[in-house]
């Protein structure tokens, strides 16, 4: 029986096969859990730690069912919606490495191009934030088109490589939660 697409009566079955530890029934539950709350997690968190919150979860409901705490779909959906809040709620107030992985990728870039000259800093903002074409900033700063286009790849790789490096770091620091 596929739990994904049926309705309350599905899930209800589900719960009460569950609780009789019907064999398929964990299974079931997985794919459940799997189908609807993992694209909620997701939202939040990613699609990787959202398949791996949905698949610690399931012991927990397991254990929700037994004890008598969860019997039917909505008892089921309820459960787990608090854990989904708790979860977020905890993420919100351990500050997860990736706030500060996007602030240390804001701060490289403001120094990258505080260390720029006035001339090279002016002719970056108006061609990225103003939108003016490459011919008409170097007619009005002196530039010459090969060395506006190398000012541009330095500065870029310069930002893109601090932020690969933080990108990694920050895997490292989901791989440890």
């Amino acid at each position: 029986m596929d739990v994904q697409t049926g309705g309350s009566v599905q899930i209800d079955q589900m719960v009460n096969r569950v609780r009789l530890k019907v064999p398929g029934a964990q299974e079931e539950l997985r794919g459940f859990l799997l189908a609807g709350p993992r694209f909620l997690a997701a939202r939040h968190f990613g699609p990787t730690k959202a398949v791996r919150w949905c698949l610690s979860l399931q012991p927990e409901v397991v254990d929700a069912i037994e004890a008598g705490t969860v019997c039917d779909e909505l008892s089921l959906l309820r459960f787990v919606q608090r854990r989904l809040a708790t979860m977020r709620a905890r993420a919100k107030a351990t500050g997860p490495p990736n706030n500060r992985i996007n602030h240390r990728i804001t701060q490289v870039s403001a120094e990258t191009l505080q260390a720029l000259a006035l001339r090279d800093r002016a002719a970056l903002f108006r061609y990225y934030v103003s939108g003016d074409d490459e011919e008409t900033i170097c007619g009005d700063l002196s530039l010459t088109m090969p060395e506006f286009r190398a000012l541009r790849r330095r500065v870029k790789s310069t930002i893109t490589s601090t932020d690969c490096f933080l990108h990694d770091l920050s895997c490292l620091f989901e791989g440890a939660e």
